[in-house]
């Protein structure tokens, strides 16, 4: 596949299946972000990889301030977001 391939093919996924994902493909996709450009190549990344759902669930929900439709269509106001399809984007996806 060339470049304008994978361009026209790539879309964004929100919701995921509950398969566990093996610590070798986790490693290879670590590796190949580590690959990947960005703006200033010095910055240091720390991963951790936590496969126990039970445990990621409770690291989660201590961490992140759930937003429901309602707040998120009051995020992309302040925003300033006129553009009726971002904001359908935005608003389905600020609370996942």
């Amino acid at each position: 596949m060339d470049v304008y391939g994978a361009m026209a093919k790539r879309k964004t996924i929100r919701d995921f299946d509950p398969v566990e994902i093996g610590a070798d493909v986790v490693r290879r996709l670590l590796d190949a972000g580590f690959d990947a450009p960005s703006h200033n190549h010095l910055r240091e990344w720390h991963f951790i990889v936590l496969q126990d759902r039970s445990k990621r669930k409770e690291l989660f929900e201590q961490s992140v301030k759930f937003r429901n439709k309602d707040q998120a269509k009051k995020i992309v106001d302040v925003w300033g977001m006129t553009d009726e399809e971002q904001r359908r984007m935005y608003i389905d996806a600020i609370p996942k």
